[in-house]
């Protein structure tokens, strides 16, 4: 919200943001900016602004989704996973509890640690050609500019044209140079590489994780590593790199460079991604709900013998993955598992009763489905589909995905308040879908909630029974615990509808 305020204190302030409006005719006046709600990225340390807690937990949520695109190229699938595999990577993930989270740096630090100072000592040097003062026997080579000179020069004699000038001419010269574009990328290169290893170090890992762990260890000997090799003095007689680079030819075909210049521009995307992901942090969260989602109904669909219900995917799809957000999306719509036939499960191998279809329909393709076209207005961030197939009543399960972390606890509600807050919303919506629609489904829904401070999910039912808000850790270690609590609800939802 924007207020005015004319105290001198306030507008002398060049901390606040200010906007100057000049009305006609009038005198130009100063409007305070305050941003009410809006939470920062940073947060105030003892001598200065660090990142926050939140901010770090976005930017791992980012490069989650590059690790799942990681694990797509062992398959030779680029950006495409089997929903299997995201089950197997999240177990991995827990597994890994005493390693600090896998970043960017990290891999670069696996694999430029012995690399990056090969190239550096043997930096690739040119020869460049200039006009100089030379002594008059060692003159061996002149142009048109030299010659010009040549000639104004007092007397008659090559002798007496040098003794003019302190027995020198001016003559072509050609010396060394590492001041190329492609220096010039290394050297930016190992700045950023020594700025993103304290900052692992410093926000991510632990005291104990900086020496106990494999990747607090490789990233700390890395971080050294580029410091001495910036501070060589052949390396500070480089310039910095241009605003713009278009990459050279040693840039695009060098095997040497072309490694650095791969690895420098996801360092350059990825801090672009950074300000981007912030801003749509709720998207992403988004995404990563309907993620869960579908991985618990992947693992009631692998958990034959110890399920009642018999899920068996009609179509197989896989888990397609954008390169880069796209307004805080990472997940391509429509690549949801599904659809699945769904069957009671008597433990001897025999089926029960006809079963239920169960379809996932993604919000931007609600329209397109009979039973989910007339839920816009419901908001939600996905739509589980129950058809059961001896024509009786379906039932559609919303799920809301709330980033309660990005408040921070102090402005969270309480669990109980949202869990029952979602329970009337979707009283109020058979209200008024039941005035429109001419086939009006059973409506359940369940809410997943961002919480930053747990480690540990946990229930929450509403009252009425209809609504379960599953209080879910932004960390991604538990999201295969998290996994198992969305099987949960979505078996207590099979119950009453198969």
């Amino acid at each position: 919200m924007a207020e005015k305020d004319d105290s001198p204190k306030n507008l002398q302030d060049q901390t606040a943001p200010t906007l100057t409006v000049m009305p006609d005719g009038n005198q130009a006046e100063q409007i305070l900016l305050r941003m009410d709600g809006a939470v920062s990225s940073l947060c105030e340390g003892e001598e200065k602004l660090d990142e926050s807690p939140l901010y770090r937990t976005v930017l791992a949520w980012s490069n989650y989704f590059d690790e799942c695109i990681r694990e797509s190229l062992d398959s030779k699938r680029n950006g495409k996973l089997r929903w299997s595999n995201i089950l197997f990577y999240l177990n991995r993930i827990a597994a890994q509890d005493k390693e600090p989270r896998m970043a960017l740096i990290v891999h670069i630090a696996e694999s430029m640690r012995r690399q990056l100072p090969q190239v550096v000592h043997a930096a690739r040097r040119i020869l460049v050609r200039e006009r100089k003062m030379v002594p008059a026997p060692r003159v061996a080579e002149t142009d048109t500019a030299c010659l010009r000179w040549y000639v104004r020069q007092p007397g008659t004699t090559s002798a007496q044209k040098a003794a003019a000038n302190r027995h020198r001419l001016l003559a072509v010269t050609r010396r060394e140079s590492l001041d190329t574009l492609e220096n010039m990328v290394l050297k930016d290169f190992l700045k950023r590489c020594t700025s993103e290893c304290r900052r692992y170090l410093n926000f991510d890992c632990t005291k104990e994780q900086r020496t106990g762990s494999e990747r607090g260890r490789n990233v700390n000997s890395f971080g050294h590593i580029c410091a001495e090799l910036r501070h060589l003095p052949q390396m500070e007689r480089i310039s910095p790199p241009p605003a713009a680079i278009r990459p050279n030819y040693v840039l695009q075909n060098d095997s040497r460079y072309k490694r650095i210049w791969k690895l420098y521009l996801k360092l350059l995307r990825r801090e672009d991604e950074e300000d981007r992901l912030w801003d749509w942090q709720a998207r992403t969260w988004a995404d990563i709900a309907r993620m869960l989602v579908s991985a618990a109904l992947i693992s009631l669909e692998e958990n034959v013998g110890n399920s009642r219900f018999r899920l068996t995917e009609i179509l197989e799809s896989v888990l397609a993955i954008l390169k880069e957000q796209r307004l805080g999306t990472r997940l391509e719509r429509g690549s949801e598992p599904g659809p699945f036939l769904i069957q009671p499960d008597s433990g001897d191998g025999d089926r029960q009763g006809p079963g239920v279809i169960l379809e996932i329909v993604h919000p931007t393709l609600a329209h397109e489905h009979e039973l989910t076209k007339n839920l816009g207005r419901m908001g939600g961030h996905l739509y589980l589909v129950f058809t059961p197939l001896d024509g009786s009543q379906s039932t559609v399960q919303v799920l809301w995905a709330v980033h309660t972390a990005g408040g921070g606890p102090s402005k969270r509600p309480e669990w109980n308040e949202i869990s029952e807050s979602a329970a009337n919303a979707l009283e109020r919506h058979k209200v008024l879908l039941g005035e429109r629609a001419s086939t009006m489904p059973k409506m359940r829904a369940f809410v997943l909630a961002s919480d930053l401070e747990t480690d540990t999910p946990d229930f929450h039912p509403s009252s009425q029974g209809t609504v379960h808000l599953i209080q879910i850790p932004t960390n991604q270690k538990a999201w295969n615990e998290v996994v198992g609590h969305i099987a949960l609800v979505l078996e207590k939802v099979l119950e009453a509808v198969v």
